[in-house]
């Protein structure tokens, strides 16, 4: 009896991240905040900060997804694979710039195909920078769409929260930050 890997729909995936931040609101927001505080701090400091943040961040969301014991400190764990992240990441930033100057279109595709890189290194810290590109071009073979679908409605999540000046936002980004890492588990 195997898993069809990504049959479960966003909606499901949203609905179910919503049940399992019950209870968890108050630590994810938590999260969020002292995330935003080191964004800030990481203007100055640039990528070199917010990428190992990124991943340690994908870590804490999985935990919540996977009901396994998220904590603030899960944050910094992506710092533990500091190296692949920031290759990662730059390799992907000049994949997806190189696509937006070819007509933007190409630059969207490989930014969804590139899109669970962060959650590849995240859920295997072994995981260098190239493996985590081939890993998630693989995984979102024949999930690209469904990953833009899911764009498009967090998208309207996100909107809906600035209609709150933004307050709404501080359930709006744990609610789409749980429901990427259901839709990670669910393509994996």
């Amino acid at each position: 009896n195997q898993k069809i890997k990504g049959q479960i729909p966003n909606s499901e995936l949203f609905s179910q991240a919503w049940r399992d931040l019950k209870g968890k609101w108050g630590i994810s927001i938590s999260l969020c905040l002292l995330y935003l505080v080191f964004s800030v701090i990481g203007l100055i400091g640039g990528i070199f900060i917010t990428v190992p943040l990124n991943v340690g961040s994908a870590i804490f969301w999985i935990n919540i997804s996977r009901k396994t014991n998220p904590q603030i400190n899960d944050m910094f764990k992506g710092f533990n694979s500091y190296g692949a992240a920031l290759k990662a990441k730059t390799i992907v930033g000049l994949i997806v710039i190189g696509g937006m100057i070819l007509l933007i279109i190409p630059g969207i595709i490989w930014g969804i195909q590139y899109s669970m890189v962060n959650y590849i290194i995240a859920d295997d810290s072994n995981c260098g920078g190239n493996e985590s590109l081939v890993r998630s071009r693989k995984m979102m073979y024949g999930h690209k769409w469904k990953m833009f679908e899911f764009m498009l409605r967090a998208i309207g999540i996100i909107l809906l929260c600035f209609l709150t000046l933004g307050i709404g936002l501080l359930w709006g980004i744990p609610w789409i930050s749980t429901a990427m890492a259901k839709f990670y588990d669910d393509i994996k």
